[in-house]
């Protein structure tokens, strides 16, 4: 375990500069531009993801990050739907890691390959 996760106030901007890195990774993933703003719900979704990531760096796996996203989205009334539908509450990746087709999983993989490399840069 990576002590700095723990024992060294992490300043916001450190933790947003995290954020930013693993969205950004991900969006370039699914073929979004990377002149296109990130969205504010998505930062707001994913600050969960970048705390469980901190509680254990070098274990938390994607499959972790994934689960705890269903998690809090089923907590909200989320389920699965074909196509994301903000008034049904319905998103395509909400599902459990077996079941997310392969380039998901492997997006899920580039981002937190991603937030690695940021947080292995990133002040002590």
């Amino acid at each position: 375990m990576d002590d700095r996760a723990l024992t060294t106030p992490m300043k916001l901007n450190t933790m947003k500069n995290l954020l930013t890195t693993y969205l950004r990774a991900m969006y370039t993933e699914y073929g979004v531009p990377d002149d296109q703003p990130l969205l504010e719900s998505d930062l707001r979704e994913h600050e969960a993801s970048i705390i469980l990531f901190l509680s254990d760096p070098e274990n938390t796996t994607a499959m972790d990050l994934h689960t705890a996203w269903v998690s809090r989205k089923e907590a909200q009334g989320w389920s699965f739907g074909q196509r994301h539908d903000a008034k049904r509450m319905t998103h395509p990746q909400a599902l459990p890691w077996p079941r997310l087709r392969q380039y998901e999983r492997d997006t899920e993989e580039v981002g937190i390959a991603a937030l690695r490399d940021a947080f292995a840069k990133a002040p002590a």
